[in-house]
C-alpha cells in the first residue's frame, strides 16, 4: 500500500506540478460543504495553503486537514531517505562485489577491511561527483541563457 502512495504521490508531483490536497467543510447546506482548506506542495518545495473563511470557524476541519498534509509530507520524506540510501548503498555494493569477484578471478587475496574501503571510497567518489555535476551544469545554463 506504501509503494502504490508514493508513486501515486511523486507522479503527482513531477508530472501534474504538484501534490493538491483538499479538506472540505462539513456542513448540510451546499455552502458549508465547500473547500474549507487547500494546500499545494510543488516540486521546489514550496507549500501554498489556503483557508476559506468557513475554515476559520471550524478548528476540526483544520486539524483534519493538517493532518492530511503531515501524512503527504512525512510520505514524501520517507521516499527521499530511500533515494539517499540507494544512491549510497548500491555503488557500495557494486564496488565491493567488483573487488570481490575480481579477487576471485585473479586469485588476490583480499581482506574485507580491503573491501569496506573500496566501497566507502567510491561511495565518497560519487558524494564528489554530484556537487560538481550541479556546479557543471548551473555554469552551462548561465552560460547558455547569456547567449539569448
Amino acid at each position: 500500500m506504501l509503494f502504490r502512495q508514493v508513486v501515486t504521490l511523486v507522479k503527482e508531483l513531477y508530472l501534474h506540478g504538484g501534490i493538491e490536497i483538499y479538506t472540505r467543510c462539513d456542513g448540510i447546506s451546499r455552502e458549508d460543504s465547500s473547500i474549507g482548506a487547500q494546500t499545494l506542495i510543488q516540486p521546489d518545495g514550496d507549500i501554498i495553503t489556503k483557508v476559506s473563511e468557513n475554515a476559520c470557524f471550524q478548528p476540526a476541519i483544520w486539524q483534519r486537514h493538517l493532518e492530511n498534509v503531515e501524512q503527504k509530507i512525512f510520505i514524501l520524506q520517507r521516499f527521499r531517505r530511500f533515494l539517499k540510501w540507494i544512491s549510497f548503498s548500491i555503488p557500495a555494493f557494486l564496488s565491493i562485489a567488483y573487488a570481490a569477484w575480481t579477487a576471485k578471478r585473479e586469485a588476490v587475496p583480499f581482506d574485507l577491511w580491503d573491501l569496506v574501503i573500496i566501497g566507502s571510497l567510491f561511495s565518497f567518489f560519487l558524494f564528489l561527483v554530484r556537487p560538481f555535476a550541479g556546479f557543471l551544469l548551473r555554469w552551462y545554463m548561465r552560460r547558455w541563457l547569456n547567449k539569448s
